[in-house]
Parts: structure tokens; C-alpha cells; sequence
């Protein structure tokens, strides 16, 4: 059976093709993200979890967390989802940043300042390796008319080349770009063009 980390890197989309810089788009993060794969991720982690206990942070997760849920399956530390919502972390504090303020140490903060006990525990390896995840997971979903402030090194963007569009003259060659189609609700797409 694959696992559940190698299913998220297997659904990777290089943006732009050539680039090395990756996301894994939230159409994907959602469909192996589910009630089923979550739950059978935190009884491999921690068995002494009862069923209504564990229900409710399948429901969680699921419902609120399902990208940092990605983040830890790929930094193989899913154990750890049950302390972070326990301390309120959900996809709403991602992605997480640096703190600059505390020396040289490398330390994560939720997005709004928020202090993450748990993350002090881990090594300075292991933040660096959930950092490195998180910048494939929070690819932004752009909505019509909102404002973005963007923080390069927080996040990948969603652009992929645009298909059949190409061109060139006589000083350039032009690029065309096109944001994933699970970024955005500009438009609709074709169900097959979505990776």
C-alpha cells in the first residue's frame, strides 16, 4: 500500500515546468485528505486515541486542518496534528514563519504571531524540513477582486504554463502563464485539466 506521504509527492505540479519549485495543488491536498486516510494515519500513530476522541480530530483535521495535515504526513510527523489543534494551530495560522526576534535559533510562528509550544520541541532539522513541505502546500487560491500580500519565502505560487500558448519575436520570447485551476475561481475549467 502506498503511503500516505508518497501519494502527496506523487501529486506534485512543478509551477512553471522547468522551475524546480513545486506545489501540490488543494484539489489534490483534498482528495487524499479524507475521513478515511486520516483516520487510518492517526490510529498508526497513536492506538490509545478511543473512538469519540478520535472522531472528533478526524472531523477536525478534515475540516480545519487539512493542509498542516499534509505538511506533518510529508515531514512524517502526523503524530503531532492531535498537540497542535489541542493548542489551537489550524490551517488558518499557515503557514507558519520564521521568528526572527528570537536570535539565531530557527524557530515557527502561526501567520497572526501565534506561539507554538509544540514546535520548540523539535529540532532545528525538523522545522526546517516542515518549512521546506509547507511552501508546496499553501499555494494561495486567488478569489476576484481580493488583495494579496505575498511573502516570497513563505509560499510557492500556482503558475503553471498555460497550454498551446507561446510566442515569440524578434527581441523576446514570451511566456504565458495561467494560475492552477484549483487556485482560483475566476473562471471554470474542464474537470481533465485539473493535475
Amino acid at each position: 500500500m502506498t503511503s500516505l506521504k508518497k501519494k502527496l509527492e506523487n501529486a506534485r505540479v512543478e509551477c512553471p515546468r522547468g522551475s524546480e519549485v513545486f506545489i501540490i495543488p488543494i484539489s489534490c491536498q483534498e482528495s487524499l485528505i479524507t475521513e478515511a486516510a486520516v483516520r487510518e494515519e492517526i490510529e498508526a500513530g497513536d492506538a490509545n486515541i478511543q473512538s469519540p476522541q478520535r472522531d472528533k480530530y478526524v472531523h477536525d483535521i478534515c475540516s480545519t486542518s487539512r493542509t498542516l495535515f499534509c505538511i506533518l504526513a510529508c515531514a512524517r510527523r502526523t503524530a503531532d496534528i492531535i498537540a497542535l489543534l489541542d493548542q489551537g494551530i489550524t490551517d488558518q495560522d499557515l503557514p507558519l514563519r520564521r521568528n526572527l526576534d528570537v536570535g539565531t535559533e530557527f524557530f515557527l510562528e502561526g501567520s497572526s504571531g501565534k506561539e507554538i509550544p509544540l514546535l520548540k520541541d523539535w529540532e532545528a532539522k525538523e522545522r526546517v524540513k516542515f518549512r521546506t513541505w509547507q511552501r508546496e502546500m499553501t499555494a494561495p487560491i486567488f478569489k476576484r477582486g481580493e488583495h494579496y500580500n505575498l511573502d516570497i519565502n513563505s509560499v510557492n505560487l500556482p503558475f503553471t504554463e498555460a497550454p498551446n500558448l507561446h510566442s515569440s519575436g524578434g527581441y523576446s520570447e514570451i511566456l504565458i502563464r495561467e494560475i492552477h485551476p484549483s487556485h482560483h475561481n475566476f473562471w471554470t475549467c474542464d474537470e481533465q485539466s485539473v493535475s
